[in-house]
């Protein structure tokens, strides 16, 4: 399910849409690859969730001139919080 959402772009309408709605915060795009995180990994169950966030969200971080280590960090934190959400938390 998760390689179907990257090939045909629905995460990163996804992704897009979660950002937009937390309006006026600063860092509202690192809020959406955390949440979209978390739903990724309670809608799939995979495990290589992780792997497919980082694909999916680093790509939006470089027109916003975000630091490697801030885009490292949120990635990171999706797939920490992935790993405890059911059914992946079994991984």
């Amino acid at each position: 399910m998760g390689l179907i959402l990257r090939a045909f772009r629905h995460a990163e309408d996804l992704l897009d849409t979660i950002g937009q709605l937390f309006g006026p915060i600063s860092r509202r795009l690192a809020y959406a690859v955390i949440f979209v995180g978390a739903l990724l990994a309670a809608t799939t169950g995979w495990c290589g969730e992780r792997d497919l966030d980082g694909l999916i969200s680093l790509p939006i971080f470089s027109p916003l001139r975000v630091r490697p280590a801030d885009r490292l960090r949120h990635v990171a934190a999706s797939g920490t919080l992935a790993q405890i959400i059911p059914p992946s938390g079994s991984c």
